[in-house]
């Protein structure tokens, strides 16, 4: 735990994995045997889901255009930099110039590659900060969403500048910094770093080897062998003079938060994960350090092997849907009794946001969750919450009515 500011109705010991444990019946049953299977049910169900190492060898320039353009520059909205200025026009035109459309071929051979350590991907090739206030720079309209090492991409296009990365990754397309990612060419000198045999799972919020090469939580890391002092031996990849792809060697300490191979799927295990992130701050899309809402499912599954859409939308459409409120209840209560008959660990969904459902105390709900709208109320210790934390269900925008789906992996055909 990062920090002790707590919510208020939130109790210090709260705020420890282990006390929502005790209260979840049989926390230690599998709730997926079959990730292969559910993997492959979410990516039927969300389209944005995409297996890199699958992807055709050439794309074709309508297919280039229609995914670059999928992104529209705001131009005619109301918009703001990072000073809080209203967003230049004339820096339109340099975004609209540097997407470099006109040389987009007929046909274009893929080139695959891997990031070198976290990065971004963006809806333009520029670190222009576009917001939708002058008092919130931090949510950058043109960040949508964050890449770690290891993670495959396939490389379609790039800026006028040369310093970006139009790629598909396997969550997203959108323009990559060229600085961090180190071009492998074929497919097939990719695949044993994006998906290896033998490898340590990142199961801390983040782990640093001893080159200083840091991964966050769910990232694959290839071992190539463990020490006889308990240490491992990793592989990670790295960019040349050219920015092609070579591998190096490196070490992660035997104390290092990692496990090999995946974790089981547990309410135990999704539990002490999301805890182990509780009070670090809250990033939109991860251009900062820390995650937001559904960045933070997104990295306790994958410890699992289960990948999940990105976006809020996306994520309450997959798997067993478990509430679906025909008539919403009151938006001041505090209580309903559906929800309270949901299992400890649903994923609960509003209306852009993401949420997990701890259980009930004392006549409350209880959720994890790295959100940005409560920063305007004082905790019981007097400083604004702006992070991952456990709050009461009834805080966030619209109360307990807000909540559109329950939605859980259990009996979704992933156990098969």
């Amino acid at each position: 735990m990062t920090h002790k500011h707590f919510a208020p109705n939130v109790r210090e010991e709260m705020n420890h994995a282990a006390f929502w444990i005790q209260r979840t019946p049989n926390p230690d049953h599998v709730i997926v045997h079959n990730r292969e299977a559910c993997n492959k049910i979410i990516a039927q169900q969300c389209q944005r889901v995409t297996n890199i190492l699958s992807e055709p060898e050439w794309i074709s320039g309508p297919e280039t255009r229609r995914l670059i353009n999928r992104y529209v520059l705001p131009e005619n909205e109301a918009r703001y930099n990072a000073h809080g200025e209203p967003f230049p026009k004339n820096e339109y035109i340099n975004i609209r110039d540097n997407l470099n459309t006109h040389n987009i071929a007929t046909k274009t051979q893929l080139e695959f590659g891997i990031p070198v350590q976290k990065t971004v991907v963006r809806a333009f090739p520029t670190w222009e900060r576009n917001a939708l206030a002058p008092n919130n720079v931090s949510f950058d309209r043109f960040q949508e969403t964050e890449i770690d090492v290891f993670t495959p991409i396939a490389i379609v296009h790039k800026s006028a500048d040369g310093e970006w990365f139009f790629a598909k990754t396997p969550l997203y397309a959108g323009w990559i910094p060229c600085k961090d990612i180190a071009v492998a060419g074929d497919r097939s000198n990719i695949e044993p770093l994006a998906a290896p045999k033998k490898f340590l799972m990142t199961t801390g919020s983040s782990v640093t080897a001893n080159n200083g090469s840091t991964f966050q939580m769910g990232t694959k890391i290839p071992l190539v062998e463990r020490n006889a002092n308990g240490s491992f031996l990793i592989q990670i990849p790295k960019r040349d003079v050219h920015g092609k792809l070579h591998l190096e060697n490196s070490i992660l300490q035997a104390e290092c938060d990692v496990h090999e191979g995946f974790l089981s799927y547990t309410t135990r295990n999704l539990f002490q994960q999301i805890f182990k992130m509780q009070g670090e701050p809250y990033s939109w899309g991860g251009r900062e350090s820390g995650r937001d809402c559904t960045r933070l499912i997104i990295d306790t599954l994958a410890t699992f092997g289960i990948q999940i859409p990105r976006n809020s939308g996306d994520q309450k459409n997959m798997g067993t849907e478990c509430l679906k409120r025909e008539k919403k209840i009151e938006v001041d209560a505090i209580f309903d009794p559906a929800i309270e008959n949901l299992l400890p660990g649903t994923f609960l969904y509003s209306d852009g946001h993401a949420m997990t459902y701890l259980g009930t105390e004392s006549g409350h709900h209880y959720i994890m969750h790295a959100f940005s709208g409560y920063q305007h109320i004082a905790s019981s210790l007097g400083t604004p919450l702006f992070g991952a934390h456990v709050t009461n269900l009834a805080i966030i925008r619209g109360g307990i009515a807000a909540i559109e789906n329950a939605r859980t992996l259990a009996n979704a055909g992933c156990n098969q």
